[in-house]
């Protein structure tokens, strides 16, 4: 039985010393890992004034520099080893960002560190020719996220427009909140509205949705 190669990770033994061996002598590498960090952190709009989640992928110590870089480096890999689209690499680092953004403050290093072991996991099994299961499964789960995210914020456009023309201002405003969730919820018919995890956070909000709008309309036709 052959011997499954190994890809060896930037933090082990192995790592370490192919970065003595093969980078030290390139008197660029120092200059080409905080380029292409930067170029990482100006798409991510760093700043001093950068507050929440991100903002600690815009710090410029060693460890951090040399974890997003190594990000980098491992889905450059990626695409060339497991023959993965750049537009779908792009998607996946998207929704890694949205991940991050909406974790704990204390999880963005380990998460980013889970990532790039998922990615080296690929590269061992694509110099083994195995399926790059990791980065497929990640394509698919971003796509999935996305699919959420678009019908979520098309979900909020549909009840403005139709609070607007459902409410009566006489009828309850859970009678009005439930018809205009059906409503919109026909109009998206999407794989990820039709889940109960959608219509619990959804619904139960759209009551005090109701009675705001009805405020506005009220405060709006005492000040004509």
């Amino acid at each position: 039985m052959r011997k499954r190669i190994a890809f060896p990770a930037f933090a082990s033994l192995e790592g370490q010393m192919i970065q003595r061996l093969c980078f030290t002598k390139d008197n660029n590498w120092t200059q080409r890992k905080k380029k292409t960090v930067a170029i990482f952190q100006s798409i991510l709009k760093c700043s001093p004034e950068k507050t929440g989640n991100i903002a600690l992928l815009c710090r410029n110590d060693d460890k951090t520099t040399q974890d997003i870089f190594n990000t980098i480096f491992r889905m450059n890999q990626i695409e060339s080893l497991c023959k993965v689209p750049t537009d779908v690499l792009d998607a996946i680092l998207n929704n890694y960002l949205i991940t991050i953004s909406n974790s704990k403050r204390g999880e963005v290093m380990s998460l980013l560190g889970l990532f790039n072991r998922g990615l080296s996991e690929d590269l061992s099994r694509a110099v083994n020719d195995e399926k790059c299961s990791y980065i497929a499964m990640a394509s698919e789960k971003a796509a999935i996220n996305a699919e959420e995210r678009e019908s979520t914020e098309k979900f909020k456009a549909c009840i403005v427009k139709t609070i607007g023309r459902l409410d009566d201002q006489i009828s309850p405003a859970d009678v009005i909140a439930t018809a205009v969730y059906g409503v919109c919820l026909n109009e998206l018919a999407g794989r990820y509205t039709q889940s109960e995890e959608f219509e619990r956070g959804f619904k139960p909000g759209l009551i005090a949705i109701v009675l705001e709008h009805r405020a506005k309309m009220q405060n709006a036709e005492k000040n004509k």
